[in-house]
């Protein structure tokens, strides 16, 4: 993609070098979204992994181009064991669910519902992975970022506060937290709720 991004600035418009180079950019997010997908259905399919009906939902009503019957992946590439596909898969699912966050950049600005739902579908992969490893902070933390960036202000603070305090810990888990509140009590000092304020304000007094 890097390659491909410095072909493009040799020449051209600058808008035509943008509309290319997201256009290239898109189409690595897709084929990467496909091949991820294919893999975890082709375990889920040979029983190396659990999955709720829920995640596949959530990849049929995300992107109908997710599982294309034509991608060259034949055989289930399996592991060894049932413990190293659940802990694989966890981290696919947390890859998925940052491809669809990553795709928001390639989203028209007048498509503010095409972003949310996009936030929506990362949403539905990082939650499938706190169900398959709930001891892991990782996915938590994911889920908290994306809270944060469709104002879902209270689910990101419960979410990195899940990351910071589970089992096995998100490293920055606690720093995130503490950076959230912190632009919170940010906006109250600007902007000091009222009895009948709400959204971030409101969260941020509750911080203080």
């Amino acid at each position: 993609l890097r390659s491909y991004e410095n072909d493009q600035l040799q020449g051209g418009s600058n808008g035509d070098k943008r509309s290319k180079i997201i256009s290239a950019y898109s189409s690595f997010l897709y084929q990467a979204n496909s091949y991820y997908t294919r893999l975890i259905m082709d375990w889920k399919q040979a029983g190396a992994v659990v999955l709720s009906e829920h995640w596949e939902e959530a990849v049929n009503s995300s992107s109908p181009t997710a599982y294309p019957p034509s991608l060259p992946v034949k055989d289930p590439l399996l592991p060894h064991s049932t413990e190293t596909a659940r802990q694989v898969v966890y981290r696919l699912l947390i890859h998925l669910g940052d491809i669809e966050r990553y795709m928001v950049q390639c989203l028209p600005a007048t498509s503010p519902a095409s972003w949310k739902q996009a936030h929506l579908s990362a949403i539905s992969h990082y939650q499938c992975a706190a169900l398959l490893c709930p001891d892991n902070g990782y996915a938590y933390n994911q889920l908290a970022v994306t809270c944060t960036l469709i104002q879902a202000v209270p689910c990101a603070l419960l979410y990195y506060l899940l990351a910071w305090r589970a089992t096995e810990p998100f490293t920055t888990a606690q720093a995130n937290l503490f950076a959230l509140i912190s632009s919170l009590r940010q906006d109250v000092a600007s902007n000091p709720p009222t009895q009948h304020s709400g959204g971030r304000g409101f969260y941020g007094y509750c911080a203080l």
